[in-house]
């Protein structure tokens, strides 16, 4: 590496709050290191910035990656039906009275289970 590149990678491992994990990543995409049988060190260099390089991304994407998934989930949570309740079923159920001309009153309405309902005749009337 020149000192151009030695002084880049100075910069950025001293200045982690100024430098984002994007501007680090482009940073170790622009070092190049000589790839020579003779270099004791280069495998050494390469490794070391492959598991930087590694890191970085697996920190990315545990903040970022995650918080998008989130807000999405968020989102559709938000968005889903938050269920019918007992009184609008009610509502509905005279609604129908009135237009097939029926008694309301003849008519129950029971909760089955959570968001289940049934409209019932009444037995005595």
């Amino acid at each position: 590496m020149n000192t151009k590149e030695i002084e880049l990678l100075e910069y950025t491992i001293n200045n982690t709050k100024k430098n984002s994990i994007n501007e680090m990543l482009i940073n170790l995409e622009s070092l190049r290191i000589k790839d020579r049988s003779t270099d004791k060190f280069s495998l050494n260099s390469f490794l070391f910035i492959y598991k930087l390089k590694e890191f970085l991304v697996k920190i990315y994407n545990f903040f970022f990656i995650k918080d998008r998934y989130l807000s999405k989930k968020a989102k559709y949570l938000f968005q889903k039906n938050p269920g019918i309740k007992i009184k609008e079923i009610v509502k509905v159920k005279d609604v129908i009275c009135d237009i097939l001309n029926l008694n309301k009153n003849q008519f129950n309405v029971k909760l089955l289970k959570p968001g289940l309902f049934v409209i019932e005749k009444n037995s005595d009337g």
